[in-house]
């Protein structure tokens, strides 16, 4: 596994994109929330003018026929005089003359015989009516409104109804007048009167859910399924409501009965149309806000950029702190606020006490004079370059299992040869970019830059096979012991990561020596066993 390349960003790009970020939330909360609100109110206002409409409708409707029926009974009180019966063709011509509530007037005596009709076209006069209205107008012998029935000539008709009673109290006969439903009437013009240009319409539904009126005429007689708003509707209900129609629109829905007729009248339209406007003033909104927006983005840009440009001079010139010419060069920067300015004094302050410590260490051997590796000093400085790039590692940390042994038996000058020959071993299995460090008598830590942690295993592996194979100087075969780590994998800190390592080939002590331990997740050993 390469070492991990993490995402850096300058300042300025962070303060554009928490800027970006957060107008872009506020705006489309406002315009989310703006939205729900209009969409909402608009709805509401929709369903609260259907169900106006619907009521003022159904009010109108019980008028007329309310009014049918006093015209009725005005007729029938006419002819309730003696010999009223005579004026009966006077009396329909009449009504059919000075309104155009009905289709037809009949007026009939008390055997239900057809003594007078208009429009004359109809030749029944004479006849004995046995409809059911008829018969039911005989036996009440009382004002009604009946259900809607198809006619003999095929025409959907509401028949209404008023008995002749005369003044001694003797029932003559009664006369009626019927609408058509599917034809011109003044019923029909009434509730085809429609005032709205917006997709709205309204419908008739009698107590059996049949279409009395529809704007198709061809559903007019059809009987409609489950519907909420019907259902409530011919229980005598009003209201509003949002309902799926037939169609399986959406509609957004008024209703009010008739309770004359026990009818009732749904005035509705698709939510769908009621919202054009809404998205068209949301477009609109958008619009207007946009030129704003990019204006303000404009000058979060410039600021930004005002804001970080001294920083980043400053992070450029503290990449190069070692350069002869940082010093000039932070001294340069323009520092306007601050913070800016503490930085370029710590900077400052920095360089001073680098150079004194370059001076140093110049003095100070950064090898091993033994075996020439790395020394402490010069291990620490490769960790705070891995540390201040971000560069991931694995570090290999080995010792040479009972090495007092041979310094006890062979002597110190044979343990320093055994030394700077295992060195040479490391080196050779080393790559360029690797670190070889000596970091005590007889330990030794290898760090391995964008190695991963089973990469580092088998390096190790490899290595120690090495070393037992190898042949030392007048003792023959030594063998070693390696603990590996993964930074920052294994630990986040350097420190832990390198301790980490430490305990895992204490590990491979503890477990018989002459082996690799390597934890791919905390607790879990992973021992590589001698070949």
């Amino acid at each position: 596994m390469s070492g991990k390349s993490l995402l850096k960003i300058d300042l300025r790009g962070l303060i554009l994109l928490l800027a970006a970020a957060t107008a872009l939330i506020t705006l489309g909360n406002a315009l989310y929330s703006s939205y729900r609100v209009q969409r909402q109110q608009l709805i509401d206002n929709t369903l609260e003018a259907n169900r106006i409409y619907a009521a003022k409708l159904a009010a109108s409707t019980d008028q007329f026929l309310h009014s049918a029926q006093q015209q009725l009974a005005y007729s029938a009180g006419m002819m309730s005089k003696p010999d009223g019966l005579g004026r009966a063709v006077e009396e329909v011509e009449r009504l059919k003359s000075q309104t155009d509530s009905f289709n037809s007037v009949t007026v009939a005596d008390a055997t239900g015989k057809v003594i007078a009709i208009s429009p004359e076209t109809i030749q029944i006069v004479g006849n004995t009516l046995t409809s059911v209205n008829a018969q039911r107008a005989l036996t009440e012998q009382k004002p009604f409104i009946s259900q809607p029935f198809v006619s003999f000539a095929g025409n959907l008709v509401v028949f209404i109804s008023h008995p002749i009673v005369s003044d001694t109290g003797t029932y003559l006969g009664f006369i009626g007048g019927t609408i058509y439903l599917k034809q011109k009437s003044m019923l029909h013009s009434l509730l085809g009167s429609h005032f709205y240009t917006d997709s709205s319409y309204i419908y008739v539904v009698d107590e059996n859910r049949r279409l009395l009126y529809h704007p198709d005429a061809n559903r007019i007689g059809e009987a409609v399924g489950p519907n909420t708003v019907i259902d409530a509707v011919i229980r005598g209900e009003s209201g509003k409501s949002q309902v799926v129609n037939t169609a399986s629109v959406e509609m957004l829905a008024g209703y009010a009965p008739i309770t004359s007729a026990h009818w009732g009248i749904i005035s509705q339209q698709p939510i769908e149309t009621s919202l054009l406007a809404l998205n068209t003033l949301m477009l609109n909104m958008l619009k207007g806000i946009l030129p704003v927006g990019l204006l303000g983005m404009f000058a979060i840009w410039w600021l930004a950029r005002l804001i970080s440009r001294p920083l980043g001079q400053l992070a450029d010139c503290a990449k190069n702190m070692d350069s002869p010419e940082a010093q000039g060069k932070i001294r340069e920067v323009k520092s306007w606020y601050f913070e800016s300015t503490q930085i370029k004094r710590a900077l400052l302050l920095g360089i001073s006490l680098l150079q004194s410590k370059i001076g140093k260490l110049n003095k100070d051997a950064q090898t091993d004079p033994l075996t020439g590796l790395l020394n402490r000093r010069a291990m620490a400085q490769v960790l705070e370059t891995y540390r201040s790039e971000q560069t991931a590692f694995s570090v290999v940390v080995l010792d040479i299992d009972h090495f007092k042994r041979v310094n006890d038996t062979y002597g110190h000058d044979t343990g320093d040869k055994v030394l700077v020959q295992l060195s040479k071993i490391m080196q050779k299995h080393s790559r360029e970019a690797d670190s070889v460090c000596r970091v005590g008598g007889e330990e030794f830590l290898i760090l391995l830059p964008g190695t991963s942690l089973e990469a580092a295993g088998n390096f190790a592996e490899r290595l120690r096979l090495a070393v037992e194979q190898a042949s030392m100087a007048l003792i023959g075969h030594i063998t070693i012991s390696l603990g590996v780590a993964h930074w920052p994998d294994d630990a986040k800190e350097l420190s832990e990561t390198l301790k980490l390592a430490d305990d895992r080939m204490y590990q491979a002590k503890q477990l018989g020596r002459n082996r690799v331990v390597a934890h791919a997740v905390e607790g879990t050993v992973h021992s590589c066993e001698p070949q």
